[in-house]
């Protein structure tokens, strides 16, 4: 029986790994170039803030030496300590990414992230190596107090070319305390 490939040129391996390689490295360096951008911005803001805070802080000092006791001092001690309540109640998203790194095993990396800071939520797509690292990873989530609940919505197997398991791909729904996104209340007082 004739072969569908007769007279034809078969699959280049060659061109399609050569293809595939300037792909990854598009696709890393799109990834590392928005990880950079977001990393800037998130350093402005946050010097931006520990500015606000630094001002705050200075006027607050200034309104506690006494100098003035007129009713436009009492007035903006009131109007300080609105925006120091402010600030202190204010979300720091460095502080959640802190924090789920400091409970994420080494064995598990984060692709896609969501938050809802409103409803205290986190949505996240991760891969783990194996399906036993991704069920330690959620035991590590399911027992750290600051988190109320964790739950995996989906799990598939990243199969490779010779058909071995090379991770897990996994979603996770988590709802945490509020006080994740929070300074402390000791560390505003301080800063």
């Amino acid at each position: 029986m004739p072969t569908e490939l007769a007279g034809r040129e078969g699959p280049n391996l060659g061109r399609r790994l050569a293809v595939l390689g300037l792909t990854l490295i598009l696709l890393t360096l799109a990834i590392g170039g928005y990880s950079f951008y977001l990393n800037g911005e998130i350093a402005k803001k946050s010097d931006e803030r520990e500015q606000l805070w630094k001002k705050v802080e200075t006027l607050a000092e200034t309104l506690k030496t006494g100098k003035t006791a007129s009713a436009e001092a009492v007035d903006f001690e009131r109007q300080a300590k609105v925006v120091a309540d402010t600030l202190a109640g204010h979300l720091y998203w460095t502080k959640f990414f802190e924090f789920i790194e400091s409970i994420t095993k080494s064995a598990v990396s984060y692709e896609n992230f969501t938050g809802d800071a409103e409803n205290s939520l986190f949505t996240a797509d991760a891969m783990a190596k194996s399906y036993r690292d991704m069920a330690e990873q959620m035991v590590i989530l399911q027992e750290n107090p600051l988190i109320v609940s964790v739950k995996v919505s989906s799990a598939s197997e990243k199969l490779g070319p010779t058909g071995a398991v090379e991770g897990i791909f996994f979603s996770l729904v988590a709802r945490v305390k509020p006080e994740v996104w929070k300074r402390p209340v000791a560390a505003a007082a301080t800063k």
